[in-house]
């Protein structure tokens, strides 16, 4: 499966970036607006995290956080999600596909879900500096790029060094 989700995101780059890029703008935009206020300073982080309880649901996965220097410490959220649905579609199609075949109840078919999910956050993390390379908001933010589990552990994807647009 490993090789299939692999090609999925690798053909998907483009539009993960596009969509990449409206959901960093929507974020910059908030933040500029807080930030305005003194109430977050300058953009440092920006984590993108996985919500495994968006998969059971079928509700955005992913999750765009801008912290300050404070990093997770900064009290002020902003947040958007980030619309995947270009490969969470492929996950639901594939284990509705097989929960049809094999009758399994709901639970089961969430189970699947969660299951399959694990390949799809390994992939998203292997390919996302692919991602964000292409992504033109996120050529202008200085900071450091983060994926992983929302509010679990992270790993460092990106870092930039750039001029602060805030």
């Amino acid at each position: 499966m490993s090789m299939v989700l692999d090609a999925l995101f690798e053909k998907s780059i483009p539009i993960l970036a596009a969509s990449l890029n409206t959901a960093v703008q929507d974020a910059l935009l908030e933040y500029e607006q807080i930030h305005q206020t003194g109430q977050k300073g300058k953009l440092s982080h920006i984590y993108i995290s996985f919500l495994l309880s968006g998969v059971v649901c079928k509700l955005p996965w992913l999750r765009i956080d801008l912290c300050d220097e404070n990093d997770r410490a900064d009290i002020t959220e902003c947040y958007v999600c980030w619309d995947v649905s270009c490969i969470s579609n492929e996950l639901y199609n594939n284990v509705d596909a097989l929960a049809k075949q094999n009758k399994m109840k709901d639970y089961e078919i969430e189970q699947a879900w969660l299951t399959a999910s694990s390949d799809y956050s390994r992939c998203f993390e292997k390919i996302l500096p692919k991602i964000i390379d292409q992504c033109e908001a996120a050529k202008t933010i200085s900071g450091k790029w983060h994926f992983g589990q929302y509010l679990g552990s992270t790993a460092v994807v990106r870092e930039n060094e750039k001029d602060e647009i805030f």
